[in-house]
């Protein structure tokens, strides 16, 4: 949407349509790739829904890597104006910054978006619409892509949109099993497993196992929060 774009000041996502990015890496055999974040505070979600279906119904279009929130990124003026003018959720921690999950106050009702926004980054209820889209694009640029990139794009792009299980070391997934279901609200979201020890520590080290709370019940910043900022070797973990 070049109007969001402008907003962050993207110039750089202007100079071009991804559509004409599209043709012109694909005529050099290249996947052009790309990640589509939604504002909320923005944004209905009449208006990202018709962003995501317009994707979809245009085999030329590759669909994003990613679909993600905006982020006030700590230490830029955006979040400074952010937490200025109240934009941030309450309750909010250092790792809900991730872009999975609502970290602002959206234009609509909370929990509706939340719900709306889970479903968007797993194409809820648009997973024909996706398969379709998938085999278009792949009979459309396969006369630019070699066979092998051909189906790599094919997997790649069944393969982000489906929900996660994980698959890496036995540590790892016995790790991914134990996280809660995500809310991708901030508010509710659950602290990850990655903050739960999985074998006894010593007193000295429980601190790295606390995150670090950016707002408190209100939205205002928390002073351990504004004490990290101004001596941020004292802050261990997030």
């Amino acid at each position: 949407d070049p109007k969001i774009l402008k907003s962050y000041n993207k110039k750089q996502s202007l100079i071009a349509h991804p559509g004409t990015l599209t043709h012109a890496c694909a005529e050099h055999g290249i996947l052009f790739d790309y990640g589509l974040m939604v504002d909320f505070a923005q944004q209905t979600m009449g208006e990202v829904a018709d962003q995501i279906d317009g994707l979809l119904s245009d085999p030329k279009m590759k669909m994003p890597a990613f679909i993600s929130t905006t982020i006030p990124v700590v230490g830029t003026p955006y979040f400074d104006s952010a937490a200025r003018q109240g934009r941030i959720l309450p309750n909010v921690r250092l790792s809900d910054m991730d872009g999975m999950k609502l970290v602002e106050w959206p234009t609509e009702p909370l929990e509706e978006v939340a719900r709306f926004f889970g479903d968007l980054v797993n194409l809820r209820n648009r997973q024909w619409a996706l398969a379709r889209h998938t085999i278009g694009q792949a009979l459309h640029w396969r006369k630019h892509l070699p066979y092998e990139m051909t189906v790599l794009s094919v997997l790649m792009q069944l393969n982000r949109f489906r929900r996660r299980r994980g698959v890496g070391s036995l540590a790892q997934m016995r790790m991914r099993a134990r996280e809660a279901r995500p809310t991708y609200l901030a508010t509710t979201d659950p602290l990850r497993a990655a903050y739960r020890p999985i074998m006894p520590m010593p007193e000295m080290f429980q601190r790295d196992f606390e995150p670090l709370v950016v707002t408190d019940s209100k939205g205002q910043l928390t002073e351990a929060f504004q004490r990290a900022r101004e001596q941020p070797q004292l802050a261990r973990s997030v």
